[in-house]
């Protein structure tokens, strides 16, 4: 299936997996490319922004609020636009990065943009891997250190190899 805006993934009862972007099929910058998924199960969302930086946050159309933000660009002062970030209005946000890169990811800005709408902050580089449970009302968040969290090499803005954003659906079993 080719990333663009409007494709439905999965919709299975309450659990539904939509495409948000692209929304053009071309762009000057590859990071506006990026598949944006949003996955709702009951009633909690997680918005999955790859590396799409503000201009694909502005094409957006769809419903964007969410419970949980994958922040996009790992944290780059190019996404996470505040007239975005206030339509998604995040509890959780997560931001994939590894330590000590090159870029400086994430934005001071970023974070404070995240700070101000209240949401709250998981890195990877600090926090290891973010493991996200729901059983469609209420969200758990549990965080399992990684010998790999904190010592990145530095070489680029991508979270190291085992450091990682789970999501996973606990449905009680009677």
């Amino acid at each position: 299936t080719t990333a663009k805006a409007g494709v439905s993934l999965i919709n299975i009862n309450d659990f539904k997996v939509v495409m948000l972007a692209p929304n053009k099929y071309q762009y000057y910058n590859l990071n506006n490319y990026s598949a944006v998924i949003k996955i709702t199960y009951k009633n909690n969302s997680f918005l999955f922004m790859g590396d799409a930086e503000e201009l694909s946050e502005n094409e957006i159309t769809g419903d964007v609020s969410a419970d949980v933000l994958k922040v996009g660009h790992h944290g780059s002062s190019s996404s996470t636009g505040q007239t975005f970030l206030n339509k998604v209005n995040p509890k959780f946000a997560v931001i994939s990065v590894g330590a000590d890169n090159d870029y400086g990811h994430p934005a001071q800005m970023t974070l404070d943009k995240l700070t101000a709408i209240g949401a709250t902050i998981f890195r990877t580089d600090k926090d290891g891997t973010v493991i996200f449970t729901s059983d469609g009302t209420n969200i758990t968040v549990n965080k399992v250190s990684s010998t790999a969290a904190g010592s990145g090499n530095g070489s680029n803005g991508t979270a190291n190899s085992s450091s990682k954003v789970i999501i996973s659906n606990v449905d009680k079993v009677a």
